[in-house]
């Protein structure tokens, strides 16, 4: 079953200190990717949760996140069976936008709205009054990885112009069609064997450590003829025919 997917008029990015959106957001990232883990920064869910996992930083979903960011395409990601982990096949993934022309754009308040539309969910009929698919992602049980990037666009293909463009993906994916984002009960009682239940949240070492075995990963198409810069088509095309080129010189 395919993860249900939606997107508001805004759009995001969250990553790790450092790796690629600069030390301008890190307040900003570091709100989101802790969000779950530090009630002070916002509520845990409506009710309490049995199965919650921490959720912690990975570098091929932040990639991801920031070769689609840069497309400035005001839709989701189709291609969402890449991740090197097959964990994350698919991934899952909220979409924010604002105007960026006249000042910088608002992570912060992107990285908010995502959890402010707990107000349009009720979680015993699982049903939402408005918009909520971006709230029940952020705390979807499972969903324990997140990447994200901001990219500016000029102009955005199927929205507007001077636009910022968040981009958070998630694995595993949440948002399944029947499925409540989580279970509701005493906090961690349903942790795995051998989690640890810190701050309300099931926690584990190997689980919530980052997984360096594709530190060097990008994605397939953003890294065309070695080039991490080539997101477009055209340059994509343009890669593939020099690629065709240089294969019939050597022959």
């Amino acid at each position: 079953m395919q993860p249900l997917r939606f997107f508001l008029g805004s759009r995001s990015r969250c990553c790790r200190d450092g790796e690629g959106v600069g030390l301008a957001f890190a307040g900003a990232l570091r709100r989101f990717c802790h969000l779950r883990r530090e009630p002070t920064v916002r509520p845990l869910p409506q009710n309490l949760q049995q199965d919650l996992y921490q959720r912690s930083f990975d570098v091929a979903l932040a990639r991801i996140a920031d070769a689609y960011a840069k497309k400035c395409i005001w839709e989701h990601n189709e291609v969402d069976m890449i991740h090197p982990d097959p964990k994350f096949k698919p991934f899952g993934e909220n979409l924010w936008s604002g105007h960026a022309s006249k000042q910088p754009f608002n992570i912060t308040a992107a990285i908010g709205g995502f959890y402010e539309e707990m107000e349009h969910y009720n979680f015993s009929t699982d049903k939402c009054t408005g918009v909520c698919a971006h709230y029940t992602q952020v705390v979807w049980a499972s969903s324990y990885k997140v990447g994200c990037a901001v990219a500016f666009c000029p102009k955005v293909l199927k929205g507007g112009e001077n636009m910022g463009i968040l981009v958070c993906d998630y694995g595993p994916a949440g948002n399944y069609k029947g499925t409540r984002p989580y279970k509701a009960g005493k906090p961690c009682d349903e942790c795995q064997a051998k989690d640890t239940c810190q701050n309300n949240l099931c926690r584990n070492r190997k689980r919530d450590q980052e997984n360096t075995s594709y530190a060097h990963w990008y994605p397939p198409l953003y890294s065309c003829c070695g080039f991490k810069d080539f997101v477009n088509v055209y340059s994509i095309c343009s890669c593939l025919f020099l690629e065709i080129l240089l294969s019939w010189i050597k022959f």
